[in-house]
């Protein structure tokens, strides 16, 4: 299984600890959190309406669009100074 489904597997079923276990998942789990894709409630992780988009969108392909729209924003900032 590619690592974001199971990545999302986890995230259904509210397990971090089988995900902060696997090593090439925690990079995912980070992003998900730092672009507000997954909440933690309650000791359970939660998609957020956004990560729901994203898993049906594909999780690559939102994360790409996130991380070019931080880089736009941070260059605007960087032009301003």
């Amino acid at each position: 299984m590619k690592s974001p489904q199971r990545l999302f597997e986890l995230i259904k079923n509210g397990n971090a600890i089988a995900i902060l276990a696997e090593d090439s998942l925690i990079e995912k789990f980070n992003e998900l959190l730092k672009y507000n894709l997954m909440d933690i409630v309650d000791d359970k992780i939660v998609l957020t309406s956004k990560g729901e988009k994203a898993m049906n969108m594909g999780l690559d392909n939102i994360l790409a669009e996130l991380k070019a729209k931080e880089l736009r924003k941070f260059s605007k900032k960087s032009n301003n100074l």
